[in-house]
């Protein structure tokens, strides 16, 4: 998407144009964007569609007018509640297929991610907290199974490149992300096989490069299938040389792994379920 700020009414108040393509179309939106302070706990932003003579409609794009509100909210100082409306209307989108409408709005109703990575990188990584490193652990993990191939690989690596904090923590650590993809993208319900090669726990946070990440991927593996949950699993596998390190420096870490396992032993079990059912039923 292109984007070009067309007129600035003083501190609250901008004119946009913006354009977005994909998927064998071309649209374009000309918005007036708001915003207020509401009390010292809230802002609303708003956004209309207006006519402006500098930007005509045209033929390589179809004009497109989309009605926002976004209402941000304090719940707590570390946590902001986002609430918004939203709505599309352009000359081709009856002619559209279902599927791209409907990309279209996905890809919209994820202003309240996006807003959350934008409170994220306010901050530095040392200060985030649980409830940060719970939503990353999600967003990496709803990538699972979108990526290229039997794993989410591809998906998971765009996860990481796209969310500010996670790549801040990829472009320091060269065996981060490539750690993350290799556990994740691993197929749930796939048997997950040791190699000869094991991971060194006494390894310095220092030493550990973008080799050791798949050794390392597989040692959590590993935990996860021989304790009794996922808590002690990660906690095994955090009390390694590098690992303390790592979580010692920044804290969010323990919960984000947590509920990346967690996720993922989850997955499993529901798909086992979905084995079963499917047994019985035919």
């Amino acid at each position: 998407m292109t984007k070009t700020i067309v007129e600035r009414n003083g501190d609250q108040s901008h004119v946009l144009y913006l354009k977005k393509s994909g998927f064998g179309y071309t649209l374009d939106f000309v918005t007036l964007f708001t915003w207020k302070e509401l009390d010292s706990n809230s802002f609303i932003i708003v956004g209309v569609p207006i006519e402006l003579d500098e930007y005509p409609p045209c033929v390589a794009a179809s004009r497109a007018k989309s009605d926002l509100m976004y209402c941000l909210t304090a719940a707590s100082p570390t946590e902001t509640k986002i609430e918004f409306l939203f709505s599309l209307e352009a000359s081709m989108v009856s002619q559209l297929p279902k599927t791209i409408v409907n990309l279209l709005m996905l890809d919209n109703s994820k202003r309240s991610s996006h807003a959350q990575q934008y409170f994220q990188e306010l901050r530095e990584l040392v200060d985030l907290d649980d409830v940060d490193a719970r939503a990353m652990g999600e967003v990496i993990f709803l990538a699972k199974g979108k990526g290229k191939g039997k794993g989410g690989g591809e998906s998971v690596r765009e996860v990481i490149k796209q969310h500010a904090s996670l790549r801040l923590l990829d472009s320091r650590y060269s065996w981060f992300g490539p750690f993350i993809d290799d556990f994740v993208s691993t197929e749930a319900g796939m048997s997950w096989v040791m190699g000869e090669e094991r991971f060194d726990e006494r390894l310095r946070l220092e030493l550990l490069r973008s080799d050791d990440a798949v050794l390392l991927a597989e040692a959590l593996r590993l935990n996860v299938m021989s304790y009794g949950n996922e808590k002690e699993a990660v906690d095994v596998f955090l009390s390694y040389k590098a690992m303390a390190d790592f979580e010692s420096e920044y804290p969010f870490f323990h919960t984000f792994l947590d509920t990346i396992v967690q996720l993922q032993i989850t997955s499993v079990s529901w798909m086992k379920i979905q084995e079963v059912s499917n047994n019985t039923n035919s």
